[in-house]
């Protein structure tokens, strides 16, 4: 059966990390059991078919992981929303190539406009505050945000 959801492990794994750095328990708790009772949940959104092989759709939270570097959207909202000519953002993970980049849409204020000079601030407000891999591949307005949560 062909069924999509979370990659969950029931049974232990070699690989698996027994906490993280400087943390007493609860960041890696949070990480990782605290949404299955005594499951570990890696995160990812998957579909497993009828060969028992799995299809990686990406991360079932709000993590992208372009380069293989682990980043939180809200890392990348924190600083573009600052910005005075934006009110509200987006950032999706797309898979080019079997590798993640990151394309970021913009709610602009009113008479606002999303030109060459305002997504190189952006590259370069994310570029500085936060590292190169935060800085989207690709940038679009759009004229509004809407949050939705995902129905499986």
């Amino acid at each position: 059966m062909e069924e999509r959801g979370e990659l969950v492990c029931i049974n232990s794994f070699p690989n698996q990390p027994v906490g993280f750095w400087n943390d007493s328990g609860k960041r890696y708790h949070d990480a990782y059991w605290s949404t299955f009772f005594g499951v570990w949940n890696h995160g990812d959104d998957v579909k497993q078919s009828h060969t028992g092989g799995l299809t990686f759709f990406g991360r079932s939270d709000a993590t992208l992981n372009p380069g293989g570097v682990r980043i939180g959207t809200a890392e990348i909202y924190q600083q573009v929303n600052q910005l005075e000519q934006i009110t509200d953002s987006i950032a999706v993970g797309r898979n080019q190539g079997g590798s993640e980049t990151v394309v970021l849409f913009v709610q602009l204020k009113e008479a606002e406009i999303l030109d060459d000079n305002l997504k190189q601030q952006i590259k370069q407000r994310l570029k500085t505050h936060c590292s190169p891999r935060h800085v989207p591949s690709e940038i679009y307005a759009i004229s509004e945000v809407h949050a939705q949560s995902r129905v499986s």
